[in-house]
């Protein structure tokens, strides 16, 4: 069997890539206990709901590290106007559905890398068009449309506002819809080569 140098470069990638997850959900979770069990360390974490990033505020210089000015109360906290909210201001609650989307997101993501492996390895070996190719092409599509309703809404609650963000991601669901047609088309390939087999 010959390897493909293209083919293996990509199952290299895959599995750097997953290997990164891992290292992103360890992160996440670590995050988040040593926020529980210390939440004055985040006094000066903002969050910004429309560009849904997380910086750094330092409340003399009233700037954004990043060198984005925001402004700010008399008190030299956040003007609530802002689209800026200081971590420790958000509701817990809050905090755990979005502790919880990112989870979910990294945890199929990890479940897409597996797939694309699977399919990798299968046309790696000459074994391209089967039922394995067929199901993981589906199973990457119904993962697409899962992560894309996952993140679809963001929450943003505080004692003084409610901020919910609708947020619609259109790659996830045209990767959604290429993979239900690989599907089809790795379907329409399974029965022409079984059709070839048996006319042999």
């Amino acid at each position: 069997m010959s390897k493909n140098l293209l083919l293996s470069v990509a199952l290299f990638g895959s599995r750097l890539f997953n290997f990164i997850l891992w290292v992103a959900l360890i992160c996440i979770i670590g995050f988040f206990i040593h926020w529980r069990m210390k939440p004055d360390s985040y006094e000066s974490v903002c969050v910004n709901i429309k560009e849904r990033r997380i910086a750094f505020y330092d409340p003399k210089a009233s700037v954004l590290l990043s060198g984005r000015e925001i402004k700010t109360a008399p008190s030299g906290r956040l003007d609530r106007t802002s689209i800026f909210f200081l971590l420790n201001d958000i509701k817990p609650a809050a905090i755990y559905f979005a502790f919880v989307q990112v989870v979910l997101t990294i945890l199929l993501s990890m479940l897409m890398v597996r797939e694309v492996v699977k399919i990798l390895k299968s046309v790696r070996d000459l074994e391209t068009f089967n039922n394995t190719n067929i199901k993981s092409f589906r199973l990457l599509g119904y993962f697409c449309l899962t992560m894309t309703a996952i993140n679809s809404v963001l929450i943003i609650s505080t004692n003084q506002e409610t901020h919910i963000v609708y947020n619609l991601d259109l790659t996830l669901l045209i990767f959604m819809l290429a993979a239900f047609i690989m599907a089809e088309i790795f379907a329409e390939g399974h029965k022409l080569s079984e059709q070839d087999q048996l006319t042999i």
